[in-house]
């Protein structure tokens, strides 16, 4: 009789030699033997194919080559792995060093779509939503968000959920995007959970629930969302949902600033400049904003042009405040533009001159703000002096 632990070992090593299979039970080749995956592939396995592929690509086993990846994943692609067709399609599209053809590309995702791989019904639906295809359709790519989620790609849930909740194409269907966003966040998505935290907070599409909106701000925040950390700020600051904390505010603001949330970093510096929760530090406040002040994000440029033209919180400086307002309002802020038009109509650092003031108060106008609507038509209708 043969000792049990031999008979334990001899088990163990048919289990060693079993070779790897993907979540759909198929077996492959194992990931990173070109040698071995090129000539499972060339017997059919479709698995086989997609590791190939990905080995390729990624440059695992020897040097990159995205020409072969192309042909391996094609060829998976063709005999059914659906994460072939994906990823044969994200390299048509050229934006991981293919080759682009976005006809080939569309298809390839349409198939993997159609063999149910989430991934492809996303990528798909993003890709009828772009300009790059002739005949982009909305019908389609709803379609796409909705096979998507279905199948289990929480991103598709979610992008679908903000498009219910937009009034256009049609009507906004706030109760179906909370149960979207819900499908989302109970996926992994970080977003789908702010998304309804939001809803929650607002009670559109459910009941008013602060407690709610908060516990899935600090789910998201805590998986890394920093638009979460600046909505869990804002419960702590006002006492909706979280005991009124300032010093907690401050903590999550200054998360969601780092994590690159815009309004985070405003709130933050507005925090410091009046000494809410944390110490009076006009030096901070000023270098949160300036990081928020650029041509290509203008959100701090309002507040700190105001700074320098009061002399409050940084030194009195009218040119500079100007300055800074005229990149605001260059960049998009219509409160910057806004701000402009109030400086020159009231000659605050600058001589009067209320034909500026009444350009800049329209394009303020023009982009919504209605405060500068309300500005412009009360200059308009005042006498002009002769």
């Amino acid at each position: 009789m043969k000792p049990w632990f031999g008979a334990f070992a001899a088990l163990f090593f048919l289990v060693g030699c079993i070779p790897p299979q993907t979540a759909d039970g198929n077996q492959s080749c194992q990931p990173g033997d070109r040698a071995g995956c090129k000539t499972r592939c060339d017997g059919g396995e479709p698995a086989s194919c997609y590791e190939l592929g990905r080995a390729l690509h990624e440059g695992t086993g020897g040097p990159v080559d995205n020409k072969g990846a192309l042909a391996a994943h094609d060829a998976g692609c063709q005999i059914g792995d659906g994460r072939a067709c994906h990823d044969l399609g994200v390299l048509l599209l050229g934006e991981e060093g293919g080759t682009k053809d976005d006809a080939r590309a569309q298809a390839s995702l349409q198939r993997g779509c159609d063999l149910g791989n989430g991934r492809s019904c996303l990528d798909l639906a993003e890709l009828y939503g772009s300009k790059r295809l002739a005949e982009p359709s909305q019908g389609a790519r709803l379609l796409s968000y909705e096979r998507g989620c279905n199948e289990g790609e929480p991103i598709a849930c979610n992008n679908l959920g903000a498009i219910k909740l937009s009034p256009t194409p049609g009507p906004a269907d706030p109760e179906t995007a909370a149960r979207l966003f819900e499908m989302a966040c109970t996926q992994g998505s970080a977003d789908g959970c702010t998304n309804l935290g939001s809803l929650y907070a607002d009670g559109r599409g459910v009941e008013k629930d602060f407690a709610s909106a908060a516990m899935l701000f600090e789910q998201a925040c805590d998986a890394g969302e920093p638009r979460a950390c600046f909505m869990l700020g804002g419960m702590y600051a006002e006492g909706a949902g979280k005991v009124r904390d300032a010093t907690r505010a401050i903590i999550y603001w200054e998360k969601s600033c780092k994590g690159g949330e815009p309004v985070g970093c405003l709130n933050l510096a507005l925090a410091h400049h009046s000494a809410t929760g944390t110490p009076r530090d006009d030096d901070k406040a000023r270098a949160l904003l300036e990081k928020i002040c650029t041509k290509e994000e203008t959100l701090g440029c309002p507040t700190l042009g105001i700074m320098y033209l009061d002399g409050d919180g940084a030194p009195k400086d009218a040119a500079r405040g100007r300055t800074i307002l005229e990149l605001g309002c260059d960049g998009g802020s219509a409160v910057s533009c806004y701000d402009l038009g109030v400086v020159l109509e009231t000659g605050k650092g600058v001589a009067k001159d209320a034909t500026r003031a009444a350009s800049f108060y329209k394009k303020a106008c023009d982009a919504s703000y209605a405060e500068a609507c309300d500005a412009a038509t009360r200059l308009a209708s005042k006498p002009v002096m002769q």
